[in-house]
């Protein structure tokens, strides 16, 4: 067995503090809120320097519940940290989603945009609408509803 790095256990005490403060505020805010404030803590741990992210226009996006309660959700938004210079690296969308119920949330899976991946997928160069893998897969999948439209800035080389 080896030994776990540092990386590892930080990454392991933060999703144990998430873990016990989610529990802690259970109750507080809407489902929504606590839906939102899991995934922002979830995109958190995807950074270099998690304390500094700076979260805007976060929404989320609700299934309609199915016989049991359980709804399927997706936090979408735009998030901002430092890097390993510790300037801010610019904004950047990510999308988290997972699940709610009675007496449970979890989140699934959380991916953050690479800015610098913009070219168009291979179904889409095609078309008017030009999209991104990370539009196409994950924001345009997840995060459109009546209020929130699709997204294509892709470039076509």
């Amino acid at each position: 067995m080896t030994t776990p790095s540092p990386l590892q256990k930080k990454k392991r005490a933060f999703w144990s503090m998430s873990c016990i403060a989610l529990l802690t505020l259970h109750g507080c805010g809407s489902d929504d809120d606590q839906f939102r404030w899991a995934a922002e803590k979830a995109v958190q741990s995807h950074l270099k320097d998690p304390d500094s992210a700076k979260f805007e226009r976060t929404f989320v996006i609700r299934a309609e519940p199915d016989e049991r309660g359980y709804s399927k959700l997706a936090a979408c938004g735009v998030v901002n940290g430092k890097n390993s210079y510790g300037a801010y690296s610019g904004s950047v969308r990510f999308v988290a989603w997972g699940s709610q119920g009675p007496g449970m949330q979890d989140i699934a899976s959380v991916n953050v945009e690479n800015p610098f991946e913009r070219s168009a997928t291979v179904g889409s160069r095609e078309t008017k609408n030009p999209a991104t893998v990370f539009e196409q897969v994950y924001w345009n999948t997840h995060c459109v509803d009546a209020t929130h439209q699709p997204s294509y800035t892709a470039k076509v080389d």
